[in-house]
């Protein structure tokens, strides 16, 4: 048995990037860990045919011959799959967009590149392969390469993130469906607390210069 992780709170970026490893690993099944984000969740539910992710109960039991992790590389963030990736026995793949920290564990296969998303780190791999994407693959990726991103716009974004966007377009990737799932909207508590900084407001003087200080508190 193959399986498939990203980090907990799965975002766009995390599921479209368990996407393309699936591509990259056929045999492979895509676990979650714990809750999605509300946005991705709600993604999730609608397209659950095409995402075929695994349920929990055809995990236990089963023999693991290979773990491929996502954009993760610490055990502490893999919930109940941690003792996996610390067995000698079992090889690990990683694929990630950031540099290793004391925390990080060590794959018998790693594809390493520090740029916006681990979309792009993927996405280079499948392309050496030459395997194409389906139009709805494409649009989840750039869904999360643009969630990552902050459509292509934070420092951390390369010109391969740029290719790699133009060229998830290429595969029917569509920009409208990511102007409209991508959009963030506040919750009612987010919304709440919100409101309640904004009526905290308080101006001190501090060393000659005028600091505004807001505080809130919520559970």
């Amino acid at each position: 048995m193959q399986i498939i992780l990203s980090h907990s709170r799965t975002n766009f970026n995390a599921l479209a990037s368990l996407v393309l490893a699936r591509r990259l690993y056929p045999e492979g099944k895509i676990y979650l860990i714990g809750k999605a984000e509300p946005k991705t969740r709600e993604f999730i539910l609608q397209n659950s045919k095409f995402l075929d992710l695994a349920e929990e109960e055809d995990y236990h039991n089963q023999p693991v011959e290979l773990v491929i992790l996502v954009g993760v590389r610490e055990p502490h963030r893999l919930g109940k799959f941690s003792d996996l990736v610390t067995q000698p026995y079992i090889p690990v793949h990683i694929y990630d967009n950031h540099k290793a920290t004391h925390q990080s564990i060590m794959g018998d296969f790693e594809s390493i590149e520090e740029n916006g998303s681990t979309v792009t780190v993927l996405l280079h791999q499948l392309q050496k392969k030459n395997i194409s994407l389906s139009a709805a693959e494409a649009t989840l990726c750039l869904l999360g390469l643009y969630e990552e991103t902050g459509s292509l716009t934070y420092s951390s974004t390369t010109y391969k993130d740029i290719l790699a966007a133009a060229y998830m377009v290429k595969q029917g990737g569509s920009l409208e469906a990511v102007s409209l799932l991508g959009q963030r909207r506040l919750t009612a508590e987010q919304k709440f607390l919100v409101e309640k900084l904004l009526s905290s407001v308080q101006y001190w003087q501090v060393a000659g210069r005028q600091c505004m200080f807001v505080c809130a508190q919520t559970d």
